[in-house]
């Protein structure tokens, strides 16, 4: 026999899918032409296997967020710093709260049934000027994947590196390896 709970659970479960989604894309439509917008996404953690992104909300940039996407679409010789700059601060908006990130598990969870405690996170930068850019490159918008260790500038890991290493030549314990 033909299970049809199972089929229209399932079609269910796709509806919602698809409700969140729109739901997201109507947000992003909501932005004004000079708006920034950080699209956010979840995935389920898969060792060695990449699994499919769902949309998980959005977060509106201020000021500081459209000079720096301004600059990334410009390009240039600090393109790649200011898109880590960005980086840093959607990684703080979701890491530094235990609020933020409870939302998203619960989202995840709710949702789309994935496991809150393998979880993965990523945004796409939602910019109107972006969006043109890599449309006349014949690019896509691609999904950043976030991680709770890039809320810390990629120069500050840096001097850490330089300073641990000159402390190892003085025979010093490095800073780094206390933390652990």
């Amino acid at each position: 026999p033909f299970n049809m709970r199972g089929v229209n659970r399932g079609a269910f479960l796709q509806q919602q899918k698809m409700k969140e989604y729109i739901k997201a894309q109507q947000q992003q439509r909501d932005l004004d032409d000079d708006e920034v917008g950080f699209q956010l996404f979840v995935r389920q953690k898969i060792a060695d296997q990449e699994s499919s992104w769902f949309p998980a909300g959005m977060l509106k940039g201020d000021d500081k967020a459209r000079a720096l996407a301004n600059s990334v679409v410009n390009g240039g010789f600090l393109a790649t710093q200011y898109q880590n700059t960005l980086n840093q601060g959607v990684a703080k908006s979701l890491f530094s709260s235990a609020e933020n990130q409870e939302r998203l598990k619960d989202i995840a969870q709710s949702q789309y049934k994935l496991n809150r405690d393998a979880l993965e996170f990523g945004y796409r930068l939602e910019y109107k000027a972006l969006e043109e850019k890599l449309k006349e490159e014949g690019k896509e918008n691609e999904i950043i994947q976030v991680t709770a260790d890039m809320q810390e500038g990629a120069v500050k890991k840096w001097w850490e590196g330089v300073t641990d290493q000159v402390a190892g030549v003085f025979g010093q314990k490095k800073k780094t390896a206390s933390k652990a």
